[in-house]
């Protein structure tokens, strides 16, 4: 999703906001961080270069932590950004990009409101601070109530809750209500 090129952009620029991303995301301590801050730009990582710009960034399961900084990635479009299965907390609403994998992180719904729009090339699903497993136990014709509280400040979120990975008809508010359990009632 391209919205407006940068024509002033340089290789060092990139340089510098990376080096940015690698300090903000305890970078010493990646799974790898193979020539990150050292020798030619194209020789880092998980960095792919296209007209001697950063164009892809590609470090899923790498163990980048904290907060992607402010002022984002780089400062021009990019093709393919992946940052999956990381511990990323958060991350600015300004990166722009053919696509974003941003999934198995610690985001909420407020990083990813931004991109919501961005329907293909987009990943986000299972962040470890929206999808929680609990176990629970209720007694026989008792009742219990899941709820979530995922970012309630965001306005327009959409809920659907599952009982054995298949959707449950009509369970689209942010509490799940079982009244009178029954054995039948078991599941995840």
């Amino acid at each position: 999703m391209f919205s407006n090129a940068v024509v002033s952009q340089t290789r060092a620029q990139d340089s510098a906001t990376l080096k940015s991303l690698y300090n903000n995301t305890d970078g010493p301590n990646w799974n790898n961080n193979q020539n990150w801050n050292s020798g030619s730009l194209d020789q880092w990582h998980g960095v792919n270069l296209k007209n001697n710009l950063v164009w892809d960034i590609i470090l899923p399961n790498n163990g980048l932590k904290n907060n992607i900084p402010a002022f984002g990635i780089v400062n021009h479009a990019l093709g393919f950004v992946n940052l999956s299965n990381n511990e990323i907390e958060s991350i600015p609403a300004t990166i722009v990009c053919d696509s974003l994998f941003v999934d198995g992180n610690n985001l909420t719904f407020s990083d990813l409101v931004p991109y919501k729009s961005m329907v293909n090339g987009f990943q986000y699903a299972n962040q470890d601070s929206v999808e929680n497993r609990t176990a629970m136990l209720g007694s026989h014709r008792g009742t219990i109530t899941l709820e979530t509280t995922t970012d309630n400040s965001v306005s327009g979120i959409q809920y659907q809750w599952y009982k054995n990975g298949i959707e449950i008809s009509g369970a689209h508010n942010s509490k799940l209500d079982f009244d009178c359990l029954i054995p039948s009632d078991a599941g995840t």
